[in-house]
Parts: C-alpha cells; structure tokens; sequence
C-alpha cells in the first residue's frame, strides 16, 4: 500500500504537467485565432471603405455626365468637321 501511494502522487504530477502544457496549447491556439479574426476585420473594414469611396465616385461620375451630358457624344460633337462650318 506504501508504494501505491507515491505511485499514484507521481501520475498525479504527470496529469498536471499534462494539463497545463494543454492549457498552453489552447491559450495559444486561441490568441493565434484572435490575431487572424483581428486582421480580418481590420481588411473588411478596409474593404467597406474603399467600396463606399467608389461608389461615391460613380455617382459623381453619373450626376457630371447626366448634367453635362455624355462625355464621347461631346467630343465627336466638337471634333466633327461638318460642325465647324
């Protein structure tokens, strides 16, 4: 019975070592998870501005042409020979 007793102390000590090496890992594990959850809300974000900055430019294009009027139909206007007389 003498023995069994720091036999069992001894697994005891091995489980834990055991344990905290697994907590480690998965403490790891999960900061390695937050970093790439963190950079792609940084790239979404990033992303949803760019998209938001280009469609303020297409209807900034869309309100110039629709008031001046469509780029190519003036310039064949003005460079059209026939026009100049």
């Amino acid at each position: 019975m003498r023995e069994s007793v720091p036999m069992l102390k001894e697994q005891l000590r091995i489980k834990t070592k055991e344990l905290q090496n697994s907590n480690s890992d998965k403490a790891k594990h999960d900061a390695k998870i937050q970093h790439v959850l963190k950079i792609s809300q940084d790239k979404i974000e990033s992303l949803q501005k760019t998209v938001a900055q280009k469609d303020k430019e297409i209807i900034s294009s869309s309100t110039f042409n629709s008031t001046i009027g469509n780029p190519r139909t003036l310039e064949t206007f003005v460079t059209t020979p026939s026009t100049l007389l």
